[in-house]
């Protein structure tokens, strides 16, 4: 397991050595529940709470995975920065250029952090296709979306971006 300290420690270093401000971060935490992202920065009443997933905090996550994400939450840890446009996407680039091990992006697939695609898919239990241009929506419960399309999948009332309403369900 990686020490949240050290990564917090160089994830101020990157920031500082290039100018960049943040803060005042309250706290930082492992957030063990998280499954579909990877960090999360939330605005409080006097400044910032960071959460980073307990999956890049595994030795077998590569350093930069983990410090980008890092990277990121702290960008967003300023005024005007809590979206992945303007200021924040200018920061981004500057930390990518200046530091070419890191790649600070808006978002990124569990392949590009070093998590087999085969491990993220044994977490959702249904697959919802759709008929019409064959998107694959991935479910881990079973919400009003499952339920609805289960009973009746080739009339449910719910539609796809193409406009179809047929959809074929695959429960795991």
């Amino acid at each position: 397991m990686k020490n949240l300290d050290i990564l917090i420690e160089d994830t101020k270093d990157v920031l500082d050595e290039l100018n960049i401000p943040y803060g005042p971060i309250l706290n930082v935490t492992i957030n063990y529940r998280a499954k579909s992202r990877w960090g999360c920065c939330t605005k409080v009443y006097n400044g910032y709470k960071i959460e980073i997933s307990s999956i890049l905090m595994e030795d077998r996550i590569s350093w930069e995975a983990a410090m980008d994400t890092m990277i990121h939450e702290f960008l967003h840890a300023y005024t005007g920065r809590m979206s992945h446009t303007g200021e924040w996407k200018r920061l981004a680039e500057l930390v990518n250029r200046e530091f070419p091990q890191y790649h600070i992006e808006r978002a990124t697939s569990a392949m590009e952090k070093g998590i087999p695609t085969r491990e993220i898919e044994a977490q959702f239990k249904y697959f919802i296709t759709c008929d019409g241009c064959g998107t694959v929506s991935k479910y881990r419960k079973k919400s009003k979306v499952v339920t609805h399309i289960l009973r009746n999948p080739k009339n449910s009332g719910y539609q796809c971006r193409c406009g179809c309403t047929k959809f074929t369900v695959k429960c795991i």
